[in-house]
């Protein structure tokens, strides 16, 4: 089966991996990184977080929600980029703070498998 981490529900074979863009965004009051995330991740599951970081990638109404990739320029063993889902509308260039509900292991099938995504969160 063909799976890919940081990949999004289109269909397969038409999304391609996240670029590592130039960021320096410091975390947000109360909040975390994205290496933070990935490196704390067994302990964050199910549990709510809050990371503030620039939008890089933004795909909307896709299995009723709208799909947000983000970056603050940390990175945990090459893992620099957030995939979260949330109904809020954002643009590709702003800067967020997010907060939502840390899922791992999520297969949504067709191949789209997330180690680590971030769920219904919502704009701070």
């Amino acid at each position: 089966m063909y799976q890919r981490q940081n990949a999004e529900p289109t269909e397969p074979g038409k999304s391609t991996p996240p670029e590592k863009k130039e960021i320096k965004i410091a975390p947000a009051a109360g909040g975390i990184t994205v290496a933070k995330l990935y490196a704390d991740k067994d302990a964050m599951a199910g549990k709510t977080a809050k990371i503030k970081g620039q939008v890089t990638k933004y795909t909307p109404a896709v299995m009723g929600k709208n799909w947000i990739h983000i970056q603050d320029g940390s990175d945990f063993n090459g893992k620099f980029d957030l995939t979260v889902t949330s109904l809020n509308d954002v643009k590709v260039g702003d800067v967020v703070t997010l907060e939502g509900k840390i899922s791992l292991n999520k297969d949504l099938g067709y191949g789209y498998f997330f180690d680590v995504i971030m769920e219904d969160a919502v704009l701070k």
